[in-house]
């Protein structure tokens, strides 16, 4: 009879370096929730328009994000599976969510750029959140998923937190350094995050678990 398998150790500094993808991502939306719809609603928007442009995201991620997903799933590079869509996803996010305040007296070019962030943040949500499933053995995952969610929800804090004051400093700053923030997270994820070769899992798997 096969002896049971030792549970592997949790590596707990790796897993809060896998959550800065979280904190990344959760740094962005508090920001975006706060200070665009005022700015919509100095255009003399109606609110019906105004809660419709800020409903972008949600249709977008019903059809983008799964697609993105299945996708990233499929496909390898030498970046790895997910690294490709981060690395095209959160610039052009970081980018068009800088350009929101220096457009926001234009609703065409404000309309835009918060379409053109809702792209990004969804071209790399789905690939960030499917490290759980790729780096964690099914044991650990409970504590993984409580420690990325704790990133996410400092992000969320510090964009809160800092938000307002940096508003009050300028328009432009939270904006700016939030996706400059979002920026740094993502580099430390495509960094120090190494994504397993799918090609590799199933043969030494099988091995292990025969008696």
């Amino acid at each position: 009879m096969a002896a049971s398998a030792k549970p592997q150790k949790m590596n707990w500094g790796y897993t809060f370096v896998v959550g800065f993808g979280f904190f990344g991502i959760s740094i962005i939306w508090p920001i975006f929730n706060s200070l665009i719809p005022p700015m919509l609603e100095d255009l003399g928007l109606a609110a019906g328009l105004i809660g419709f442009i800020l409903t972008w995201d949600n249709i977008l991620n019903m059809f983008l994000q799964p697609w993105v997903g299945e996708r990233s799933d499929r496909t390898w590079t030498r970046f790895g599976r997910r690294k490709p869509w981060i690395m095209l996803g959160a610039p052009l996010a970081a980018v068009f969510f800088m350009i929101i305040p220096f457009v926001r007296e234009n609703f065409l070019l404000i309309a835009l750029a918060i379409l053109g962030t809702n792209i990004g943040m969804a071209l790399f949500r789905s690939p960030t959140v499917a490290y759980l499933g790729d780096l964690f053995p099914s044991e650990q995952r409970s504590k993984a998923n409580g420690v990325i969610n704790l990133m996410g929800g400092l992000g969320g804090a510090v964009a809160l937190l800092g938000g307002g004051m940096l508003y009050k400093m300028g328009a432009p700053l939270p904006f700016i350094v939030g996706a400059g923030v979002m920026l740094i997270a993502m580099i430390i994820v495509l960094l120090f995050v190494r994504e397993p070769n799918p090609m590799r899992w199933s043969r030494p798997m099988s091995r292990n678990r025969r008696g």
